[in-house]
């Protein structure tokens, strides 16, 4: 609406019209209602229309039955008390309360917004830790490869030299120099035993066979020796899908089962165990269980080995769960998704 006032020497001006709906507006434009959901919208909405309706019945009923002189009639010989005036007493009451419930509900939004502020920190907090732990196991990988490729190159080149002269200084004294026969034949064994010892570092290290064969036969060569090498049977499960799971993939599911192995042989006191690895559209999961001794919760698992699977597990932004298995041992379960970090 459209109005004029008198200014003086200007005459008649138009003056600035206000709109009704301007607080309203100013209302819905504030954070906390661009941000409500439309359920919630729905919801406070009700309440108010309660209330007023809730009102409205009020004033009805103590129209129709004329609740104040009711009121005063029978306060009228009370008035040696002044019990008419807890009226304003209640109101004030009212009134206080209300602003005491009112600062209180600004306390409980600044806190409830000082806690969201803290776990949006600590979950970007978490999401740079998961970042550099990932970073820091593809580091540890390409040290670990060119270790063993230094080692290879280097070590065993000399140890095989080093058999081979052996083997020369002892045919040249065979039917000489018994003594310097056995000294020879005796660097030969060691150079052997040395080189084997250099092979078995080199497959801890870095298994030759996980870059040419793929991480089913890897896996497969590495339960073989850990059951030759602790008299423990462990059958081993395998998808044939797995040949494209991706390299930062199948070198964590090595490691895995080479740890969750190795825990097995230092702690469980099994007589078998057992290792699955499935695949399927979105995740691949593995399994390793033992009749063992087990354990008692999943929050005692608190070794460096599996502090370790977990931390692996959880770069790749999967999932790990300990219990106890069928056989009464420890069952170990491990979901890692595909998409994200296949090749």
């Amino acid at each position: 609406m459209v109005s004029r006032v008198w200014s003086g020497a200007s005459g008649w001006m138009r003056a600035p019209s206000f709109s009704r709906s301007a607080p309203f507006a100013s209302v819905a434009n504030t954070n906390w209602a661009r941000n409500m959901s439309p359920k919630k919208r729905i919801t406070i909405r009700v309440e108010l229309l309660a209330i007023f309706a809730a009102s409205v019945l009020v004033f009805l009923v103590a129209a129709r039955i004329e609740l104040s002189e009711r009121l005063a009639a029978w306060l009228r010989p009370y008035e040696l008390w002044q019990i008419d005036e807890l009226t304003h007493a209640f109101l004030a009451l009212s009134i206080g309360l209300g602003w005491f419930s009112f600062q209180r509900l600004r306390e409980s939004r600044r806190e409830v917004a000082m806690r969201v502020a803290a776990q949006s920190e600590t979950e970007r907090l978490l999401a740079q830790n998961q970042s550099l732990i990932k970073e820091l196991f593809q580091v540890q990988e390409i040290e670990r490869r060119d270790l063993a490729r230094e080692l290879h190159d280097e070590l065993g080149q000399c140890l095989t030299a080093i058999k081979v002269d052996a083997s020369t200084i002892a045919a040249k004294v065979r039917h000489q120099d018994q003594t310097a026969l056995a000294c020879a034949e005796a660097i030969s064994e060691t150079a052997e035993r040395m080189y084997g010892d250099v092979r078995s570092l080199l497959r801890k290290l870095r298994p030759d066979t996980l870059d040419g064969l793929g991480l089913s036969a890897a896996l497969r060569t590495h339960v073989e020796t850990w059951q030759q090498r602790h008299r423990v049977p462990c059958e081993l499960t395998t998808d044939a899908s797995l040949g494209d799971c991706g390299e930062q993939i199948n070198i964590a599911l090595y490691r895995l089962v080479q740890e969750g192995l190795t825990n097995i042989a230092k702690h469980a006191d099994a007589r078998k165990a057992a290792v699955a690895l499935r695949r399927s559209e979105t995740a691949v999961t593995l399994t390793i269980e033992d009749d063992g001794r087990g354990i008692e919760s999943e929050t005692g698992a608190s070794g460096l080995g599996i502090l370790g699977m977990r931390e692996r597990v959880r770069a790749l932004g999967g999932s790990m769960q300990l219990g106890r298995g069928r056989h009464g041992g420890t069952h170990i379960a491990i979901a890692i998704p595909l998409m994200r970090y296949k090749d």
